[in-house]
C-alpha cells in the first residue's frame, strides 16, 4: 500500500471521509473511519490492514467498489470498500470494511 500508513490511519479514527462525487442520491454521504486493525503478516513478505467504516443506513447501502475519499489527515485516497456486518454493531449503523495487502517495508 502506496499512501498513508497505518499510523496516519489511526489518527483519523472518528473522522468523516468524504467521497469525491456522491455516489448515491442521498446528499452528503460519508463514512465515519470507526476501526483500525493491527498490521498482520501474510507470509515473510507482506503484511495486511483492515479499516472498519460506517455510514447511517438511511444515508442508503453503498455497493462494493473503489471510490476517492477525502479526509483530512490522509488526504485523497482511492479506498476499495464493501458493506460488511457487524455482530455487535449498532442499529441504524451499515459498516464497511477496506483491507490493505503489501510488501512489508525493509527495516
Amino acid at each position: 500500500m502506496d499512501g498513508p500508513s497505518r499510523d496516519d490511519f489511526v489518527r483519523s479514527t472518528g473522522q468523516l471521509y468524504r467521497p469525491l462525487a456522491q455516489p448515491l442520491t442521498s446528499s452528503a454521504f460519508s463514512l465515519r473511519l470507526a476501526q483500525v486493525s493491527p498490521l498482520k503478516s501474510c507470509g515473510a513478505q507482506f503484511e495486511s490492514l483492515s479499516l472498519l467504516f460506517t455510514a447511517e443506513r438511511s444515508a442508503g447501502l453503498l455497493a462494493q467498489g473503489t471510490y476517492e475519499w477525502e479526509n483530512d489527515c490522509v488526504g485523497v485516497q482511492p479506498i476499495f470498500i464493501a458493506p460488511v456486518t457487524v455482530a455487535d454493531g449498532e442499529a441504524g449503523q451499515q459498516y464497511y470494511e477496506a483491507v490493505f495487502t503489501r510488501r512489508r517495508l525493509a527495516n
